[in-house]
């Protein structure tokens, strides 16, 4: 071969492998688990071959993202309800009888995979090569596709993990909050398209990244509270913080706007047409969105002071090893499986840390006169005085319309002029961007002023003169007339 030759194919390092090859590499085998799902379809019983495992997992997957964050979340029994169907229409397809105990006997399989409890419920392990400085490493990546977490309400339910979730949502190389800003640019284009019913299901990806995006902040803030040193505040952090309060302003006010050209949209439409009904969810969900914004937002706002607050707490905390052994896998599982001369000296060895402090059983009087002796402890003078504290009686009554809405609906009762129905009232306080609370508020208002019994606070009265009906999002009833008092008369 010449030395062109050699030149030709000869490559450095860099022109080897690089880092984004490694990245490409372990995001194909995010699905590996998944794709073995078929391959186990084929080694299953005669009557249970039939079934398609992939597609029960991928039904599976929708309706646990769907329902996460919400009050029913997905548990076991649930999930088993779900499939259900899907397993009927595969027994029908297959020219079987329904067969209840076979279709549940496969969906717990199914689960079980997903949750790999042949392992104790523990990663998976994918082993890859990898090439570090033109050397070959093999490498093991550890891959969970569903969780079992506990509820607020004590029920144990099913999560995805987050690998799993990139994977459904194509958004692998993406961070959370880019992925939340092309699902909301999505939602825009398609709704301004006129493809409603695509735009609801991005609007609900949009409302997952928002979830994810809190459960990230949330996680910063409860690994602070246990350990300060897990959480890097003196430059991380910092910067996540600063960059997740410019993402939500930025989030709420492409909220707002889609939530507006929604409105009009729906507003030009008659109540007969199908596509209200997508538009009220696309708001609905675009609203709780810019809701958990708002929230989160004051999380934000907090943080720092949480970081303070803990690094006073902490200070003289004792550190405990943060590398423990695991019972189970590191400890058990090679005691059982060691010859039994070297099981026994482990143990024996082993025994005494295990059962902790115990009390010496004869007493030393050397001991004890040296701990007499000792000199008393001074408190130190650096110490902080615990100041008393003032107990003030407050009331545990949150309302639910706050005295801002209430201001907010009094405003436009009390600049009405002449005679308007309500519906466009109402109409005048969305237009306006007003928050949900207040138009309800401002409707039960108006039908207030309608009973004849209570106290007049508004100069305008309420009249019933026809049976016109109006609907306006979850808004819906009689739109009676509203006319000032000296027009009362029409």
């Amino acid at each position: 071969m010449s030395d062109g030759n050699k030149r030709m194919y000869s490559h450095t390092p860099a022109d080897l492998w690089n880092d984004f090859l490694t990245h490409q590499l372990r995001v194909l085998l995010y699905a590996e688990p998944l794709l073995k799902l078929t391959l186990r379809d084929e080694h299953r019983a005669a009557e249970l071959r039939h079934y398609d495992s992939l597609s029960l997992a991928l039904k599976l997957f929708d309706s646990i993202i769907e329902h996460t964050g919400l009050e029913q979340e997905i548990d076991h029994n649930t999930a088993l309800q779900i499939l259900l169907p899907l397993l009927e229409a595969m027994d029908q397809a297959a020219g079987l009888e329904v067969n209840r105990t076979r279709e549940l006997q496969m969906a717990e399989r199914v689960l079980a995979v997903l949750r790999n409890d042949e392992d104790g419920q523990r990663p998976f392990k994918i082993t890859y090569t990898d090439f570090d400085k033109n050397q070959v490493v093999e490498r093991v990546l550890s891959v969970r596709l569903i969780e079992e977490r506990y509820h607020t309400d004590g029920r144990i339910i099913l999560r995805l993990s987050n690998e799993l979730t990139n994977l459904l949502l194509n958004a692998l190389s993406t961070d959370i909050e880019d992925a939340q800003a092309a699902a909301e640019a999505i939602v825009q284009s398609q709704l301004a398209r006129g493809r409603l019913h695509e735009a609801v299901n991005s609007a609900r990806q949009a409302r997952f990244h928002s979830m994810r995006l809190k459960e990230k902040i949330e996680r910063i803030l409860i690994d602070t509270r246990r350990d300060l040193s897990r959480v890097d505040w003196s430059k991380d952090v910092p910067h996540v913080l600063s960059e997740s309060i410019e993402h939500l302003k930025l989030r709420c006010k492409v909220e707002q706007n889609i939530a507006r050209s929604a409105r009009e949209r729906r507003e030009a439409l008659s109540l007969e047409s199908e596509e209200i009904g997508h538009l009220a969810e696309i708001i609905a969900l675009v609203e709780d969105c810019r809701q958990r914004h708002m929230e989160l937002q004051q999380h934000l706002l907090r943080a720092r002071l949480t970081f303070l607050d803990e690094q006073e707490r902490q200070a003289f905390t004792l550190l405990m090893q943060t590398s423990l052994p695991h019972l189970l896998s590191d400890v058990l599982e090679p005691l059982l499986q060691a010859p039994r001369v070297l099981a026994e000296h482990a143990i024996v060895d082993m025994l005494p840390f295990c059962l902790g402090v115990r009390i010496p059983r004869v007493f030393s009087l050397a001991h004890a006169i040296q701990r007499q002796l000792q000199p008393r402890r001074e408190p130190r003078p650096d110490s902080v005085p615990e100041e008393p504290r003032e107990l003030v009686s407050v009331s545990n009554d949150q309302p639910y319309y706050s005295p801002e809405h209430t201001h907010r609906a009094k405003t436009y009762l009390q600049a009405i002029e002449k005679p308007v129905r309500l519906h466009e009232l109402l109409q005048r306080a969305l237009h306006a961007d007003e928050a949900q609370q207040t138009v309800e508020l401002l409707a039960f208002l108006v039908l207030r002023q309608f009973d004849p019994e209570e106290k007049n606070e508004y100069t305008f009265d309420v009249f019933k003169t026809d049976g016109e009906q109006f609907s306006l999002g979850h808004l819906t009833g009689d739109n009676p007339l509203l006319c000032p008092q000296e027009d009362s008369h029409v």
